[in-house]
């Protein structure tokens, strides 16, 4: 698995242009991960990390397939200030009952009357999270609601209504209950709007 860290660059209108919209966001991100013109991008995860004081947003993505970063190097120069790259095995490194701290940004969600509708009452969205972390092979939670926003993509293709869903960033500390259920996990994402930046579960050992 491969995780990019990318420090995007607010001097550069297309950088800003995607901070402004995860949609956009998304189709820079895809440039690096179509293999042919004729074939669809090879999946992958991001997140938009809040940054430091003073420090430029960070980028997290997590891809299986290798990203042609060159790609945007030679389309966007300036839309990146900084990337760093490394490579890692969940199911290698992680282990069962092994404490573990988490960050996620996600869009917690119920379905109801055929309909899906976002939670934006915190107490919903904790319950939201801590069903999903038991099916993604966690226990023990103990679980922050970092933030909670409306995030809105605007579809350009084809036109149509502008996308809006719930956001919440999520971290905390947990036990690992079962590590190939978490790497699944951790390899698919969690919940809906994985266009829009959503779901990419981001995992540490413990300290």
């Amino acid at each position: 698995m491969e995780l990019t860290r990318i420090q995007l660059n607010l001097g550069d209108p297309n950088a800003r242009r995607d901070l402004a919209d995860p949609y956009q966001m998304h189709s820079t991100l895809v440039r690096a991960f179509v293999q042919a013109s004729d074939q669809p991008s090879s999946p992958f995860l991001w997140r938009l990390d809040e940054p430091r004081q003073g420090e430029p947003p960070v980028l997290l993505v997590q891809s299986m397939a290798q990203a042609n970063w060159s790609v945007l190097d030679k389309e966007v120069p300036s839309w990146g200030l900084r990337r760093e790259t490394r490579q890692w095995d969940p199911e290698r490194v992680l282990r069962h009952d092994q404490r573990v701290v988490f960050r996620i940004r996600c869009n917690p969600t119920v379905t109801r009357h055929g309909k899906r509708l976002g939670l934006w009452r915190e107490s919903e969205q904790r319950e939201w999270f801590e069903r999903q972390s038991i099916t993604c092979g966690l226990t023990d939670l103990e679980l922050s609601v970092v933030t909670s926003q409306l995030l809105v993509g605007r579809r350009r293709k084809g036109g149509g209504a502008d996308v809006v869903v719930c956001a919440a960033m999520f971290e905390g500390h947990a036990r690992i209950d079962d590590v190939a259920t978490l790497t699944a996990a951790i390899t698919r994402g969690i919940g809906h709007a994985k266009m829009m930046g959503l779901g990419l579960l981001s995992i540490a050992l413990a300290g």
